[in-house]
């Protein structure tokens, strides 16, 4: 599951032309704690915050292209 998440916002952010680090900073938090939580265990809030900064559904991080 992780795995899906971590490639899935680093697709997203891609595609919106965003770095990490420029999600985190619109996400409020430190770059270092975004990716703790993509590449480990994050938190249902972490997760919908995550979506909402990218314009997409909770369900749109788990989906495989």
């Amino acid at each position: 599951m992780n795995e899906n998440i971590n490639h899935k916002v680093k697709e997203l952010c891609r595609n919106k032309g965003i770095t990490i680090k420029e999600l985190a900073e619109k996400m409020g938090i430190a770059p270092e704690s975004l990716s703790r939580a993509i590449n480990g265990n994050p938190q249902l809030l972490t997760i919908r915050k995550i979506a909402e900064t990218l314009g997409v559904s909770v369900t749109e991080l788990f989906y495989r292209n």
